[in-house]
């Protein structure tokens, strides 16, 4: 089973380690050209103004508390430009390049860079090959764990010896390497599974006890109102300031609802745990719900942290690199595990294809 899902394998994680850091690579890409050095002292313009200067109206709007930082405005679904806080002038855009590196990369490890169509074959093979590698993580510590445990059993699985070659390497890289990354992985494929399959996503809130949120009702404003969707975004944001004095960034989507939801990041932004979304009335600014991760029931929280678990990035850059480490280790893990396959099939052949050995005749002696 191994040897099948091998090549699958080990693109999602040589793909895995190229993602490692792809919210830190694209979040400089993308802004490096638009950040300014603001003087001491320097005021904002009000939100407000920076919109009406770009000339069009955007569907969201991000602001960082960093000073440097643009003023992010979504145009639409591909387009998103960076405005100077201070003077409104337009900084610069995301970068192209680098998006489409990534997004070639996510292709490659979730359908190995197939059309639309396509996808629907190959997406139910690597979700499968997914549950294997997890089923391999799981019981390759019971088949290779020594019956004897005295040093000379345990050195060869538990680090690396130098000055080995051929089967005697593979085995030690495959068992030293499996061991010391198969509880990371496991956690990284499991959380895999979980976004892979609604059945394991279900079993999360079955196995908590708690129930699957609900899509509410949402109540929408009159199309004439839409003009107007943005009136109020600074006193919003400053609302939101208010509420999470260490944040980090801020984001407003302009969707014509009669409440207006404002997302508050105080993390690297793929931390769930240090994010929450305070919403407001939107016709008299009145408080309607200040919802953080801690608010959630467990099934909840298990749901939104598997997406972070899955690329390390709930315990921020520390976890990120340890999560890149050990899919780096997956990789290797397939190489030395079908070239011991491979080895083991080569011996059986040769077994089977030697000549059988004629019995020698037993001579009596007087």
């Amino acid at each position: 089973m191994g040897v099948i899902a091998g090549v699958i394998i080990f693109t999602m994680s040589v793909t895995g380690v190229a993602l490692t850091f792809e919210r830190q690579v694209l979040d400089w890409a993308d802004r490096r050209d638009a950040r300014s050095t603001p003087s001491p002292g320097a005021p904002r313009l009000p939100l407000a103004d920076l919109i009406a200067k770009s000339g069009g109206t955007p569907s969201a709007v991000v602001v960082r508390s960093d000073p440097s930082e643009p003023v992010e405005l979504i145009m639409g679904r591909d387009h998103t430009i960076y405005l100077n806080p201070y003077t409104g002038t337009v900084t610069g855009e995301p970068s192209k390049r680098a998006h489409a590196f990534f997004q070639s990369m996510r292709q490659w490890h979730r359908w190995v860079a197939m059309s639309d169509s396509a996808r629907k074959n190959t997406e139910p093979i690597y979700d499968a090959a997914n549950v294997l590698f997890l089923f391999i993580l799981v019981s390759g510590p019971f088949l290779w764990w020594p019956k004897k445990l005295t040093w000379r059993h345990l050195r060869p699985i538990v680090w690396f010896r130098g000055g080995l070659s051929g089967k005697a390497r593979d085995f030690n890289w495959h068992n030293s390497i499996g061991l010391w990354t198969s509880i990371p992985l496991a956690i990284i494929v499991a959380s895999g599974v979980v976004l892979s399959y609604q059945w394991a996503n279900n079993l999360l809130y079955r196995m908590t006890g708690t129930e699957m949120p609900r899509q509410g009702r949402i109540e929408s404003i009159d199309k004439s109102d839409a003009p107007r969707a943005w009136q109020g975004l600074d006193s919003w944001v400053a609302r939101a300031e208010a509420r999470m004095p260490e944040w980090r960034s801020i984001s407003v989507r302009n969707v014509p609802t009669r409440t207006v939801s404002i997302s508050v990041d105080a993390g690297t932004g793929g931390q769930p745990q240090r994010r929450a979304t305070l919403t407001l009335d939107r016709a008299t600014g009145a408080e309607v719900k200040w919802d953080t991760f801690a608010d959630n029931n467990l099934g909840f929280k298990l749901r939104i942290m598997a997406r972070v678990a899955h690329t390390g990035e709930v315990g921020g850059l520390p976890i990120q690199a340890l999560a890149g480490l050990v899919s780096l280790g997956g990789a290797v893990l397939v190489y030395t595990g079908i070239a011991l396959s491979l080895r083991r099939l080569t011996a059986w052949r040769r077994r089977k294809t030697r000549p059988a050995v004629p019995e020698v005749a037993q001579v009596a002696q007087v």
